[in-house]
């Protein structure tokens, strides 16, 4: 896993390296929104999520993204007489080839790549924590947004994102799919 972010930075610092002075191929923006957890935490509450990327653009219709960011969701529930919560906390290393495309002042684009995840998941009865594993998982990520210029060097946007994230459980033989889709708003500059 250490493997895989070395790899991701350096891609990042070779991307930066390569930027040149080129202008308005450079992104760089931050998004806020919700996480609607699937598969085997789909009945989990519906999470927070807040990314930064960095994001560079090769031609008219080819970029490279990368972004960090984290979300979280928590399951409520009674065990035995017992108040008890799942929480999942998850902060994503993500790498995606993006193809967009500029009318006038609107840019849609779509894209596709991996994830890196770490995941922090705790586990208490009553209050009192009974159960702690972090771990790392690797994932898919697809996704699609919209732009919009509001000058020639800030934006603002819409995007939505389904990802997998498969971790596995210290202990057990078991894998929970930890991934879901997250829907954000979205602002940056360009330069």
């Amino acid at each position: 896993m250490k493997k895989l972010n070395l790899v991701t930075l350096i891609l990042f610092l070779m991307v930066i390296a390569a930027s040149g002075a080129d202008l308005k191929k450079n992104y760089i923006g931050a998004n806020l929104g919700i996480f609607n957890p699937a598969g085997d935490i789909s009945e989990y509450d519906t999470g927070t999520n807040f990314g930064i990327y960095y994001q560079r653009k090769f031609s008219d219709f080819l970029g490279l993204r990368f972004e960090i960011s984290g979300h979280n969701t928590e399951y409520n529930y009674s065990v035995y007489g017992y108040d008890a919560k799942d929480e999942i906390n998850t902060t994503a290393f993500e790498t995606s080839v993006i193809l967009q495309n500029t009318y006038q002042r609107f840019t849609p684009y779509v894209g596709l790549g991996f994830g890196s995840y770490v995941n922090e998941i705790k586990i208490s009865l009553d209050g009192d924590e009974v159960y702690s594993d972090t771990g790392t998982a690797l994932g898919v990520v697809i996704q699609a947004g919209l732009l919009f210029d509001i000058t020639n060097n800030f934006y603002i946007g819409g995007n939505f994102k389904i990802f997998t994230n498969n971790q596995e459980i210290e202990y057990t033989s078991e894998t929970l799919q930890l991934g879901g889709y997250k829907t954000n708003i979205e602002a940056g500059f360009k330069f």
